[in-house]
């Protein structure tokens, strides 16, 4: 499943459709995955649990404050699609 993710990824990378990189700050947050293109940046988080507290969303959510994202993923064990905050969906690892 995020395998076939992470081929897109290399896909798109090669035509210039958008680049895809990691986030980390001195202090220790990081994003699994951010991409960005023309149309914008999406943070991606990737957890291998099917609960997510709030601690976990943390540095997504600063990182959609700071960089005025529209919407971040957390890709996880989830069963359905739902929302966890305003601007994070959650994404099950199995509609990949």
């Amino acid at each position: 499943m995020l395998s076939e993710l992470f081929a897109l990824i290399r896909i798109s990378t090669c035509r210039n459709e958008f680049q895809p990189y990691y986030y980390r700050t001195g202090a220790g947050a990081e994003i699994d995955l951010i991409i960005e293109s023309s149309k914008g940046i999406l943070p991606i988080e990737i957890k291998f649990t099917q609960k997510i507290n709030r601690r976990d969303l943390r540095a997504l959510k600063d990182f959609i404050t700071e960089r005025n994202c529209p919407i971040g993923w957390v890709v996880h064990n989830c069963e359905r699609v739902e929302w966890l905050d305003d601007k994070i969906l959650a994404i099950p690892a199995t509609c990949l």
